[in-house]
């Protein structure tokens, strides 16, 4: 809904902690020794040490997990996470440029911000929703395979890469819909 509202700036940040809630069940999944430090980080400082260890911390083990069972969708979601990242998941200028603008006069500098992005901006926005939602929705699916299957997941991602899909072709510029 934000991006359909046109809330451009505010969809990296949400999108981003979508996809690592997703890596940190993928991984409590996995691995019961992870899953034990999450249930301990308030009462074990050793537990909440190592959950914040950075390289060496969940993040990065999931992402091996999910590498070697699904090296293309940890491109995916990889190549995913760092355009998030680009755009605001981690405060930065393309946050700001990507919804904003200056005009200068000859007297006054005017600072525009817009709730709405400019068009080609709010479709890149939309496709990543669409994107990151299949994705997490494909990590779901190495968690509980019978789970997924058995309430159509599978249906679920073909029918949402299909309306993604119609709504890449609907944006397009017109001249490139000819070609």
């Amino acid at each position: 809904m934000l991006t359909l509202s046109g809330a451009a700036a505010q969809v990296p940040t949400l999108l981003r902690h979508c996809i690592e809630c997703a890596f940190y069940a993928y991984l409590f999944s996995k691995d019961k020794e992870w899953e034990a430090l999450w249930w301990d980080r308030e009462v074990d400082q050793n537990a909440k040490r190592k959950l914040r260890a950075g390289r060496e911390g969940p993040l990065s083990a999931a992402r091996n997990a999910l590498g070697k069972e699904d090296k293309q969708l940890l491109d995916r979601v990889n190549s995913t996470i760092d355009m998030l990242i680009d755009y605001g998941a981690h405060p930065n200028i393309f946050q700001l440029v990507s919804a904003s603008e200056d005009e200068r006069g000859d007297d006054r500098l005017t600072y525009k911000t817009f709730l709405l992005g400019q068009d080609e901006e709010r479709v890149r926005c939309f496709v990543k929703t669409g994107v990151t939602g299949i994705d997490v929705l494909s990590i779901l699916d190495r968690i509980w395979p019978i789970r997924f299957g058995a309430c159509r997941g599978h249906e679920i991602i073909t029918e949402a890469a299909g309306q993604l899909g119609l709504y890449i072709q609907a944006n397009r510029p017109f001249e490139k819909r000819q070609a």
